[in-house]
């Protein structure tokens, strides 16, 4: 036999056009995908982890050991950007997508074991 059989020439083409693209590269995805990408970035650098935790808990023990999840998401928002405005960050390095972002980073920083399953209160857990 010389090289390969015309069927399976088109069966290996067929394999290899369906294959999908990477979702990146898709124009569908690209088209529903606007905005910011999160993910590392220079707002949120390795030690922030630590810092919204100590937002968070500093919040939640201020006003007694719980409250709303909305309460604290404005709360702990309220504090990081009178800290980076501290830290001199505040500047125009923090455009607005970034402000945006605040509130869904400090929604998810908060620890699983402060959430309740029965309530909308985030509740400060004792260690």
């Amino acid at each position: 036999m010389k090289g390969e059989s015309g069927a399976t020439k088109a069966w290996a083409t067929a394999v290899q056009s369906s294959k999908w693209k990477p979702a990146g590269d898709d124009p569908l995805y690209r088209r529903f995908t606007r905005g910011p990408v999160l993910g590392p970035s220079s707002m949120d650098s390795p030690g922030d982890a630590e810092t919204w935790r100590g937002h968070i808990d500093a919040a939640l023990a201020a006003a007694g050991g719980e409250l709303s999840w909305q309460e604290l998401r404005d709360v702990v928002v309220v504090r990081r950007c009178a800290e980076l405005a501290r830290n001199g960050s505040q500047d125009d390095s923090i455009n607005a997508e970034q402000q945006a972002l605040l509130p869904q980073l400090a929604l998810a920083h908060i620890p699983e074991a402060y959430l309740s399953h029965s309530d909308s209160l985030v509740r400060l857990v004792k260690s």
